[in-house]
């Protein structure tokens, strides 16, 4: 006996090749996953280093630029963006100490960033005494040393105005303000030197150059005020100076310290990457090879396998195909498969009585073409020795001699109501589909009865409702004359009514245009006065600009007694060379001065123009305002005839289409009254079809005994 196994073992076979190569596969992927992993864990560790490092490059460059904007703005705004950036550099070295103080691969580099932030402390701290050292310096020029330097330089220019005949004086401290402003152009300390040199030749001056001795004390206190304070200043500018350079070494010792820890990570980079290329070229060789073994072997497995099921169902596919052509004898090939020789065995009985059946449809077939062409006499003979265990055979004999029997009661229903016989009805005893159309045909008998007797009943109501129509419909139009001799005098009216109110309208429109005339007068006044008023501030605006120019002469004025002033210092200093041009230069201040004093005259004049050309404006625009107000009232009027004109032709449009309406609603009575007459005539026709429709009625049979009754109409 062949020795036979079944397909859920040789699929167990199968299922474990490719589990035990999956299992390779499996776990070469999952050691190349591992190595890959802590590549790419040290790989983000690198690229999340680098990262911080260039935050914190981008916020030690932002924060050197804060430090140029405050040198430049010194406002508390480029403070507060440098504490924030310096802020933002503490927290990135931080978090970076951090993260390598748990990768000991990274400790030759952690000594390198402890510089830098100890180097950023030391930057933090460098600009915020320099900020400190510049606010005692003084943002404006009222507020710190700058304040007091203001202060006193005012106390000792406000002193001198009294000291006019000494004009030597005056100049020796403008000589002083101009070693004070080259200081603050050049931060040289040697111009406190040559300031102080000037206040001590200042000091010289005769007592005879002041009013009295108490003026000569003052002055010399407010000087010594003004040279304390400005030697406070100057050493205050020198400290913050020495800061700003030390604020840049610290930033040059910052700056190379990152450079070298992100030069160290760039050369970690390849290094990693070559490890990671080479772990990754190992994992794909042994997976290949193991890869290549597994399918070798499976495939040579899966074929064994393969041909053991398939060659013995191609048998029974072969098989099959002979039976569709009624060819029962075709072989069947042994099996090794269990499964597959049981199906064949299976086969082999199915296919006996496959063989058994073909006789008895034959039979069925002849009976079924017999019933498809209308004759349901023939019938299926049963043979000595033939079974019917499941009845077909008797039952497509009983579905001839139901389906014979339902078609003769049918047909003797429809002969009958062919002759107009409604009180023929299917006999009883049917079943199924012929109960139900046994039970139709007798509803539609009995709905033909009620239909017939509907129509009888319907043919009476017709023949007296067409006389009731044929008699109103004479009184109908008996009224349609009478009213359309009415509508006639109606029309008359109107046309008069129209008329007239055609006339009113004429005047309505006559009066709006007399007062759309005195409307645009009103307007003109208004446009009048608007140009008035325009040309007053035109005047005022004139006055304006002459008080300017009058400003300017006083400033001319001023200047050019300053530059006398300037210029007689010049010619004391020159001596007895120069007594020429003090003479020359006194008179120029006079002439300034009196150009001063009438230019103070000329701007009172003009500003006193300026209040009565204000004062023209406002009544110019009080005019403006009572005519806009006459304008608005007039321009009311007008809207009101206009409505009036208006409204007064809609009622002469209205009356004239009421009348046409009328006019057409007489025509309409008159065609009304001709429609009657057709309809008077309509109805004697509908009767004599009543009539007939009763008549027609009349050839049916129906049953007396059924009770049927006629419909209820829908006139009732």
């Amino acid at each position: 006996m062949r020795k036979t196994v079944s397909i859920r073992t040789a699929l167990f076979f199968i299922i474990l090749l490719a589990a035990a190569m999956l299992t390779g596969l499996v776990g070469l992927n999952r050691f190349a996953e591992i190595a890959r992993e802590k590549t790419e864990v040290a790989s983000a560790d690198l690229e999340k280093l680098s990262i911080t490092l260039s935050e914190i490059e981008v916020s030690l460059l932002q924060a050197r630029v804060s430090e140029r904007s405050y040198l430049q703005s010194q406002t508390d705004e480029a403070v507060a963006q440098f504490d924030e950036k310096a802020l933002q550099i503490n927290q990135s070295i931080t978090s970076a100490l951090q993260f390598m103080g748990t990768k000991p691969e990274y400790a030759e580099n952690t000594g390198l960033l402890e510089s830098l932030a100890n180097s950023a402390t030391a930057y933090k701290a460098g600009f915020d005494e320099m900020v400190k050292a510049q606010r005692a310096l003084g943002y404006t020029p009222d507020d710190g040393l700058q304040g007091e330097l203001r202060t006193a330089v005012r106390g000792v220019e406000k002193s001198l105005e009294s000291i006019t005949k000494h004009p030597e004086m005056q100049a020796k401290m403008l000589m002083m303000r101009r070693h004070e402003k080259d200081f603050l152009l050049r931060e040289d300390p040697e111009y406190l030197a040559s300031l102080n040199d000037r206040v001590a030749e200042f000091r010289e001056f005769p007592l005879t150059n002041y009013l009295n001795f108490a003026q000569k004390n003052d002055i010399d206190a407010l000087l010594t005020q003004y040279q304390t304070a400005f030697t406070s200043y100057v050493d205050q500018a020198m400290k913050v100076k020495d800061m700003r350079m030390e604020l840049t070494a610290e930033f040059g010792v910052a700056q190379p310290l990152l450079d070298q820890i992100k030069e160290n990570f760039a050369q970690a980079k390849p290094a990693l990457q070559k490890q990671m290329d080479a772990a990754q070229v190992q994992v794909r060789n042994m997976s290949i090879a193991l890869s290549v073994a597994g399918i070798i072997v499976f495939a040579a497995a899966t074929v064994w396998i393969s041909m053991l099921i398939a060659r013995p169902l191609m048998a029974i596919g072969t098989a099959l195909e002979r039976m569709r052509e009624n060819d029962f004898t075709a072989p069947l090939r042994p099996s090794r498969i269990r499964e597959t020789a049981a199906i064949a065995a299976a086969f082999d009985a199915f296919r006996q009585d496959m063989a058994l059946r073909q006789g008895i449809n034959a039979q069925i077939s002849e009976v079924i073409a017999a019933c498809a062409s209308g004759d349901f006499s023939r019938r299926i003979a049963l043979q000595d020795g033939m079974e019917d265990p499941s009845g077909l055979l008797n039952g497509v004999n009983g579905i001839g001699e139901a389906a014979q029997k339902g078609i003769d009661d049918v047909l003797s229903v429809i002969e009958a109501l062919s002759r107009g016989d409604l009180t023929q009805r299917m006999a009883s005893g049917h079943k199924g589909i012929f109960l139900r159309i046994a039970a139709a045909a007798d509803l539609l008998t009995d709905n033909l009865s009620q239909i017939v007797a509907d129509m009888s009943h319907t043919s009476e109501r017709l023949n007296q409702t067409s006389g009731q129509i044929v008699g109103a419909s004479h009184i109908a139009s008996q009224r349609g004359q009478t009213s359309a001799a009415s509508l006639e005098q109606t029309a008359a009216a109107l046309e008069q009514l129209s008329s007239t109110v055609k006339d009113t309208a004429a005047s309505a429109g006559a009066a709006e245009k007399f007062v759309g005339g005195a409307q645009a007068r009103t307007d003109d006044a208004y446009r009048l006065a608007g140009e008035a008023r325009a040309a007053i501030e035109r005047i005022r605006d004139s006055s304006k600009a002459i008080a300017s120019i009058v400003d300017l002469i006083e400033d001319i004025a001023f200047q050019t007694n300053l530059l006398a002033l300037n210029a007689g210092v010049e010619a004391a200093r020159a001596g007895s060379a120069g007594l020429g041009f003090a003479v020359v230069a006194s008179e120029v201040r006079g002439l300034a001065q009196r150009v001063a004093d009438s230019a103070g005259e000329i701007n009172k004049l003009v500003r006193s123009s300026e209040k009565h050309v204000g004062d023209g404006v406002d009544l110019v625009a009080q005019s403006s305002a009572s005519l806009a107000a006459i304008r608005d009232i007039v321009g009311n009027v007008v809207l009101r005839v206009a409505e009036i004109a208006q409204n007064t032709e809609g009622q002469s449009h209205g009356i004239t289409e009421i009348n046409i309406a009328v006019s057409a609603l007489d025509r309409d009575v008159q065609n009304n009254v001709a429609s009657l007459d057709e309809t008077v005539a309509a109805g004697e026709a509908l009767r004599s079809e009543a009539l007939r429709l009763g008549q027609l009625v009349g050839h049916f049979k129906l049953a007396a005994q059924t009770g049927l009754q006629p419909l209820p109409l829908a006139a009732e």
